[in-house]
């Protein structure tokens, strides 16, 4: 590097073999994000938020399931999202999300307790993405 050339730090996210950016928070020690021959820097970093490409719902981990089951949904903007899990008619069992999210990867979990065996459904909505999985509760 030469002296006054911008840093910009990066961390290497060897479980997704892919680079991943930090937000620098505040800096600590030294001036700013340049680099200084024989300077130091300290800072207090996090990891930007990963955001997905495009919408997309998961399906139900466990499937079939026997108390609960979980759901992990991606939003590659902010935006107001509902996620009800419906019966086999439409008629919505339970409210898992309702309100506005942030761009991201997000889940929620269904648990089941005082609901009886059967096929079921959960559905997201969000600005411009519609998505239904189906879930086989066994009790």
């Amino acid at each position: 590097m030469l002296s006054g050339e911008k840093i910009t730090l990066k961390l290497w996210d060897a479980a997704r073999q892919k680079e991943r950016a930090l937000e620098v928070n505040v800096v600590l020690g030294g001036f700013d994000l340049t680099y200084q021959t024989d300077g130091f820097l300290i800072v207090e970093a996090a990891l930007r938020p990963d955001v997905p490409e495009e919408f997309y719902l998961s399906e139900a981990y466990p499937n079939p399931f026997n108390a609960a089951a979980k759901f992990d949904f991606g939003l590659p903007e902010k935006g107001l999202v509902t996620l009800h899990i419906t019966d086999p008619q439409g008629r919505t069992i339970e409210t898992l999300v309702n309100g506005e999210l942030t761009a991201g990867h997000h889940s929620a979990q269904w648990d089941s307790r005082g609901t009886v065996s059967g096929i079921y459904f959960a559905q997201i909505e969000a600005p411009g993405f519609r998505a239904v999985r189906k879930l086989v509760l066994v009790k």
